[in-house]
Order: C-alpha cells, then sequence, then structure tokens
C-alpha cells in the first residue's frame, strides 16, 4: 500500500512523511507526459494534498502572484503557464527524492 492511500483525501500531509508521498506520487507519475502530470498535479492538489494556485481563477479575496504557483508534498513548481509550472515541480521534486 502507498502512502497516498493511507492518508484520506482532505488531510494535510504532515512534514515527516510527505517525502514517502512525494516519493510515491514521483513513481506513479514521474515519468508519463507533461499533459498528464498537470491533471495528476491538478487533481491531487484538489483532494487536498497539496495548492495549485492559477492567477486566472484567483479574485480579489486570494492574492497570487502572476504566475501559476504549485506546492505538493514540500516541492513548489513556478511557471508562466501551467505547463512550465509542472515541469519546474517535476525537476525539483526529482531532485528533493535523489537527495
Amino acid at each position: 500500500m502507498t502512502a497516498l492511500a493511507v492518508l484520506s483525501a482532505g488531510s494535510l500531509v504532515p512534514p515527516e512523511v510527505a517525502a514517502d508521498f512525494l516519493a510515491d506520487f514521483l513513481a506513479a507519475h514521474g515519468d508519463k507526459p507533461d499533459s498528464d502530470l498537470l491533471q495528476a498535479i491538478r487533481q491531487t492538489c484538489e483532494d487536498g494534498f497539496g495548492w495549485w494556485i492559477d492567477p486566472e481563477l484567483c479574485g480579489l479575496d486570494r492574492p497570487a502572484t502572476h504566475m501559476v504557483e504549485i506546492a505538493l508534498f514540500g516541492v513548489s513548481g513556478f511557471g508562466m503557464a501551467p505547463i512550465e509550472a509542472v515541469r519546474n515541480w517535476r525537476a525539483a521534486a526529482l531532485r528533493v527524492v535523489a537527495a
């Protein structure tokens, strides 16, 4: 059973298990095409495991930069477009897992 299967959706990921969740997520999705990884990251964030901030969807009540921002399992990625943010998140996540 993967770490993701253990934690129920909508729960915050404690820092002490975030590395396990990150490794499981990358094992399942890390080598997929950018568009598939984008969907997986978005769904995982919507399920409560991280944040996806799209400036086009933010109103006055949700401040954001002009960039797409991803924060998932202790790893952040930013980009001018969703695909760029996903690529940057993947690069950072792979470095974290390799460390």
